[in-house]
């Protein structure tokens, strides 16, 4: 619901949810709990920011955990049968640093500014998350919308290790908001689509990355 002046509220019956299903029956097997009663609290004392959308979804290759990515960047790992949280990516480093965050915000566990797409790697060790960065996200914050060039830099394309939660690359490459993740299916390469700016001509296209190095090995670019 519009209030005016860049605001909004959700309806009061609103909320964001994940569900498992039964592919055969169509039956809920579990619901998901996406945020603790502290992440609840954060975002209704946010005037401009009172609520969050799951954006991105992936099953690692086992079937065994669900990843859910949010529009305000959280990243949370979910046992796919029982529901039970198995830990939330965190880039703490980066977090902090974004000056236009507020303070309240700082706590909470985010692993980039908002999540576009997620992808695990064929193995299952690997997860990789893009978006927009810490520092795209808080314009909401302040409803001011930058125009034209973004420097690339780093937070908006991630790898991280699924065992540990740990950040494993921060990869630089887009600067503008990365859109889609995928791995090749022998798990050596890792495709981004995204948009950026390149010779005065706004260009979209794939940058092709080994995911072991962080190396970007080769870009696609379709320039308008």
């Amino acid at each position: 619901i519009m209030l005016g002046g860049g605001r909004s509220r959700v309806a009061d019956n609103w909320k964001p949810s994940a569900d498992i299903l039964d592919a055969e029956t169509g039956k809920t097997v579990v619901s998901l709990k996406l945020t603790t009663a502290d992440e609840d609290a954060v975002l209704a004392a946010t005037e401009r920011v009172s609520h969050f959308e799951a954006t991105a979804l992936a099953f690692s290759p086992d079937g065994n955990v669900v990843a859910v990515g949010t529009s305000i960047g959280q990243v949370k790992l979910f046992n796919s049968r029982t529901g039970e949280l198995v830990r939330s990516l965190d880039d703490e480093a980066a977090k902090l640093a974004d000056k236009e965050t507020p303070e309240n915000w700082k706590p909470l566990r985010r692993a980039m500014g908002s999540v576009a797409s997620l992808a695990f790697s064929p193995d299952g060790s690997l997860l990789a998350t893009c978006g927009g960065s810490f520092a795209d996200f808080s314009e909401g914050f302040a409803a001011v919308t930058r125009e034209g060039f973004r420097g690339t830099g780093p937070g908006r394309l991630k790898l991280w290790d699924v065992q540990t939660g740990t950040l494993k690359h921060d990869l630089v490459g887009h600067n503008d908001h990365a859109y889609a993740v995928a791995f090749s299916p022998d798990g050596r390469w890792l495709a981004s689509a995204g948009r950026w700016l390149m010779d005065r001509d706004w260009g979209n296209g794939v940058i092709l990355w080994n995911p072991q190095t962080g190396q970007a090995i080769h870009s696609l670019i379709r320039t308008t």
